[in-house]
């Protein structure tokens, strides 16, 4: 069972739409937004586990959004995969992404079942380390 909550800002409402019920049938929570300028209030907010990031947005970047998110030390720990729908891999956008500390940099439409093995995957790690971390302080004192 997956405890994580995923937050899927993209601009197009179908795209939400479908990573949500991909999500959801996996019985991970998803909730989703729309419109990426006040992105980080929102994540702030809903403390997601995940975040799966639209490239392409009007308004604000996906890199934006991304880098607004690594700065602020509440919100930068969170992982964070970009989606695209441009046509060819851009070795730019991968480098400029990898830089960022983005997880992997995938391409619309995404691999609904990859995407929700990245998350499953995270929680499973983050689950270890929350129960590894406090025994290592304790084992340092």
């Amino acid at each position: 069972m997956c405890n994580a909550t995923v937050l899927v800002i993209d601009d197009d409402p179908l795209d939400r739409h479908v990573l949500k019920t991909a999500f959801e049938k996996a019985g991970i929570n998803a909730i989703t937004l729309g419109e990426p300028l006040s992105s980080v209030d929102f994540v702030k907010e809903h403390n997601p586990d995940f975040i799966v990031l639209d490239l392409n947005m009007p308004n604000k970047s996906g890199f934006e959004v991304c880098r607004d998110l690594k700065i602020d030390s509440a919100t930068r720990d969170i992982p964070v995969v970009f989606i695209s729908g441009t046509e060819n891999l851009d070795e730019e956008n991968v480098s400029k992404s990898i830089h960022l500390g983005v997880i992997d940099y995938l391409h619309k439409p995404v691999s609904l079942d990859y995407l929700v093995e990245q998350v499953v995957k995270y929680d499973l790690v983050k689950g270890i380390t929350d129960v590894v971390s406090p025994m290592n302080q304790e084992m340092r004192s």
